[in-house]
C-alpha cells in the first residue's frame, strides 16, 4: 500500500528538510534546492523570503565556485522577489562578464541565459561593458562602445565614442570604423535621446558623410554634377564652423581636430576649383573658422589665393 506523501509532510518538517543551517556541517546544497522546488510545486508552504533567498544564493555560490556560473544564474532566477532576483543575477554576470564571448561554449551559455532562462540580453551586454571599461586600449574602448550600443545605453556609448574612441580612429585613418559607431547612434531617433548630440556625435556623422561623398565624387568624376559639388561644399562649410566644438581635453583630441580640419580644408580647396560660381571666395570663411595651426592655415590660404587668381585670369 502506497504512502500519501502530501498527507505526511507538514510546513514544519518541510523547513527541517530544506534548511541547511540545522545540520552540523554545511553540505552541498544540491539536494535542498530541488527539494524545495518540488515541495512548493506540490502546494506546500514556502520558506520565508529570507530563508528562500539564503538557500538560492548559497546554492548559486557553490555552483559558481565549481565553474557552473550559468547554472548559478538558473538558480537565482527562481528567487521570488524581483528586485533581489535582478541584483543577484546581475552580480554574477558582472563577475563573469569576461566569459561572454564568441566561443561555442560561451554562445551556448548565452543562449541558455537569454532563451531558456529569460535573462534580459541587455543585462549581459551591460556586464560585458563593465569588463570592457577596465581595458584601457583602443580595442577595449571599441568593445565597450559595442556592448553599450547592444545594451541600448545611447548616452554612455556616445560618451565613450567622444572621449576614448573617435580621436584614435580619425588619427588611425579608420574613419569607416568611426562611421559605424556614430551612424548606429544616429539611427531610429536614438540621437534625440543623447545629451549634446549636435556638438558631439552629429559632427562626426557629418564628417563621415562628407568624406564618403567626396570619395564617391572623386571616383565617379564623369557623372559628378555641379549640384553635387555645391551640396558637398555647403556641407563642408557648415562642418568647418563646428569642428572646434568637439572635445579638446587631451593632445589626441586636439590632433584629431587638426586632422579633420586639414582634410576639410584640402577637400574644400579641391571642390572650389570645380565650382564654377566663385568657388575660392566661398570657402574663405570656412578656412578661417577651422582650428588649423598657423603654418597650415597659411599654406591653405596660399593655395586658395592661387586658385582665385587663376579664376580671375580665366574670366
Amino acid at each position: 500500500m502506497g504512502v500519501d506523501v502530501s498527507a505526511t509532510v507538514t510546513s514544519e518538517n518541510i523547513r527541517s528538510i530544506i534548511k541547511p543551517s540545522l545540520l552540523f556541517c554545511p553540505p552541498p546544497l544540491l539536494l535542498f534546492f530541488p527539494s524545495s522546488q518540488v515541495l512548493v510545486g506540490l502546494g506546500h508552504a514556502r520558506l520565508s523570503s529570507a530563508r528562500e533567498e539564503q538557500l538560492h544564493v548559497g546554492f548559486a555560490a557553490q555552483l559558481e565556485q565549481a565553474g557552473l556560473w550559468e547554472w548559478a544564474v538558473f538558480v537565482l532566477m527562481h528567487i521570488a522577489e524581483a528586485g533581489t532576483r535582478e541584483a543577484a543575477v546581475r552580480a554574477v554576470l558582472q563577475r563573469r562578464s569576461v566569459s561572454l564571448g564568441k566561443s561555442a561554449r560561451q554562445a551556448h551559455a548565452q543562449a541558455l541565459l537569454t532563451e531558456r532562462l529569460a535573462v534580459p540580453e541587455a543585462w549581459l551586454h551591460e556586464a560585458a561593458a563593465t569588463h570592457a571599461a577596465l581595458l584601457h586600449s583602443q580595442a577595449g574602448a571599441e568593445e565597450l562602445a559595442e556592448e553599450l550600443l547592444a545594451a541600448g545605453k545611447w548616452n554612455e556609448a556616445h560618451s565613450v565614442v567622444l572621449q576614448r574612441l573617435a580621436a584614435e580612429l580619425v588619427l588611425g585613418r579608420a574613419v569607416e570604423r568611426l562611421g559605424h559607431f556614430v551612424t548606429e547612434l544616429a539611427r531610429d531617433g536614438r540621437s534625440d535621446l543623447i545629451e549634446d548630440w549636435e556638438n558631439g556625435g552629429k559632427i562626426y556623422v557629418d564628417f563621415y558623410s562628407a568624406m564618403q561623398m567626396l570619395d564617391h565624387m572623386l571616383n565617379n568624376q564623369d557623372s559628378m554634377s555641379m549640384a553635387d559639388v555645391q551640396q558637398l561644399c555647403q556641407l563642408m562649410q557648415d562642418l568647418s564652423g563646428r569642428v572646434h566644438l568637439l572635445p579638446n581635453t587631451s593632445p589626441n583630441h586636439r590632433l584629431c581636430q587638426a586632422e579633420m580640419s586639414s582634410k576639410l580644408a584640402n577637400a574644400l580647396l579641391v571642390l572650389s576649383e570645380a565650382n564654377e560660381q566663385g568657388g575660392p571666395l566661398k570657402v574663405l570663411d570656412a578656412l578661417r573658422s577651422l582650428p588649423l595651426a598657423g603654418n597650415y592655415r597659411l599654406q591653405h590660404l596660399s593655395r586658395l589665393t592661387e586658385a582665385y587668381l587663376l579664376e580671375l585670369e580665366s574670366q
